[in-house]
Order: C-alpha cells, then structure tokens, then sequence
C-alpha cells in the first residue's frame, strides 16, 4: 500500500468516527523507513513526521527538508542532550527528573508528558495527581515551632504543606518548572 493509499484509508476511518479529518494532526511514524519515504509522506501532504530513535530521526533530519519532527519512542536521559532543541515535539516524557533535565538543556521544548493515571509499577509514566488524605493535625507545640522559624521568603511554607509533598510541575507552552519540596522541619 503506498503512503497517499494508506493516508487516505486513515482519512476515512476519522470521517467514518465522525470527525473532520482537517482537524486531526496525522503524525506519520518513519521507524524503519528511509528518507525517500519520508518525502514521499511530505509528498502525500503529512507535514509531521514522528520517530522513536533520536539518532535515527537526526539523520532523516539532515536529508530530508520542510518536515515537522516529532519524537515518539521512549527518550533516555543521556540522549536528551541531543533531542531537546531539535523535535517540535517530545511526546514521550515519562518522568519529572527527564522534564527537568530537558528544561535545563532547552527551556522552550514543547513536551508531551506522560501520566501513568492507574498507577500501575511495570507501566511509565509520571504518577497522576490524586488528591491526597488532608494531613494530620498537629500539636499546638508543633505550631509554634512551625511558627518560631525565620521567614525565609518562600510563602508556600507559610500555607503549611505537609511534609514531603511535592508540588506540580507547570507545563505551559514551552515552559517547565522544576517541582518544588517543602519541609515543616526547623532550619
């Protein structure tokens, strides 16, 4: 089946779904396939090309012109260096420290982040944001140090976040702040 065959059988089983396919991205998958490929999908009028292997994409990158790169497969660490920067998108990032070692290396890297919402230990993916149980009341005694500390400037502590929380990371567009831990123990 050619790639114009194939784009057109997608097509019509979103329109069968009801969806207009005008408002759908097809992210064209090119593991495997070389360049002639890829410009054959640009040629069908795929404009977003995905692949799973950083270095795999970067030499598809050098060849072929006018394509929007997605990252899809699984990134490593040690290889974020050499993704960030370089995809329109990362749709594979499955833990807080990887999103953070990609904001230090490329701070406007658009980022997909993947939540593993079941919680499930053999699956990837950051653990999802269920609210928790509220924390357990404290002594008077506890207040008190609490209260004793010297301001330090961060207002979060004053709002008496339990211990070991950790707070969310913002994903905006292209923006990324490290999450943050706070402690309700004495400086």
């Amino acid at each position: 089946m050619s790639v114009e065959q194939n784009l057109q059988a997608v097509r019509e089983k979103i329109e069968r779904a009801g969806r207009n396919p005008d408002d759908i991205t097809i992210v064209a998958v090119t593991k495997g396939f070389g360049p002639e490929v890829c410009r054959a999908a640009l040629g069908a009028g795929l404009t977003v090309l995905g692949e799973n292997r950083v270095h795999e994409a970067l030499t598809k990158m050098a060849e072929v012109d006018g394509a929007e790169w997605h990252l899809i497969g699984h990134l490593q660490t040690n290889k974020a260096r050499l993704a960030a920067g370089r995809f329109q998108l990362i749709q594979s990032v499955d833990s807080l420290r990887l999103a953070e070692h990609i904001a230090r290396i490329e701070p406007t890297q658009q980022v997909l982040v993947e939540v593993n919402v079941a919680r499930e230990p053999q699956k990837s993916g950051v653990a999802s944001l269920r609210r928790a149980a509220p924390p357990p009341r404290r002594s008077a005694t506890e207040d008190r140090t609490r209260a004793a500390r010297p301001f330090d400037g961060d207002e979060r502590r004053l709002r008496g976040r339990p211990e070991g929380r950790q707070h969310d990371a913002t994903l905006g567009p292209g923006a990324l702040r490290p999450a943050t831990r706070m402690t309700n123990k004495c400086p």
